[in-house]
């Protein structure tokens, strides 16, 4: 049962008053980070995701050359904050986010964020907060709701962190964590 959406922007995206005038022998290149995340962002597949073919042709459309380098998760993000790379995609808003990154006016795509469970378990909730019994699997670098982090932050929320979405399943199948919250996709 879907309790909260998340939405999937990217960084750069209305390059109108950013671009700097250039001529048609110069071409502005920029670098954007990507993690995988099936079926959006498929990194070493022939097929590139739905998340990247957008972004891929919104850029070809504005003529701007764009390179993609796969980083880890918590990365992709840290790193455009920290300088190191022109954008990334696929990102929810935070407050964190808001005071250092651009993102598009308008959310892309929009994402329907459940938690994952093992089979004959249950974790009945109507508010975040009943399930604070639950030790919920996140990943490093990902945000899941201004409303999840308050809970976590202030203790309400127990949450067990891992490097990729991957992990996260891996100790929900193995009983270290109870709930994962993530896109139904």
């Amino acid at each position: 049962m879907t309790k909260f959406v998340f939405f999937v922007l990217w960084i750069l995206l209305q390059l109108g008053p950013l671009v700097p005038s250039v001529s048609a022998q110069e071409k502005l290149e920029i670098t954007l980070t990507e993690q995988d995340y099936p079926p959006l962002i498929l990194y070493g597949k022939p097929e590139s995701g739905l998340l990247t073919d957008i972004v891929r042709e919104s850029f070809r459309l504005a003529h701007v050359d764009v390179h993609f380098i796969e980083v880890p998760n918590n990365r992709a993000i840290t790193g455009v904050m920290q300088g190191l790379y022109d954008g990334s995609y696929g990102w929810a808003h935070s407050a964190e986010r808001d005071a250092k990154l651009l993102y598009s006016s308008k959310p892309v795509y929009s994402l329907r964020i459940v938690f994952f469970q093992r089979v004959g378990e249950h974790h009945p909730w109507t508010i975040l907060s009943d399930i604070k019994n639950a030790t919920i699997g996140i990943t490093y670098g990902n945000h899941y709701s201004d409303e999840f982090s308050a809970l976590v932050n202030t203790g309400v929320l127990q949450t067990d962190a891992a490097p990729s979405d991957v992990s996260n399943f891996k100790k929900l199948l193995k009983a270290r964590i109870d709930l994962f919250p993530i896109d139904l996709d």
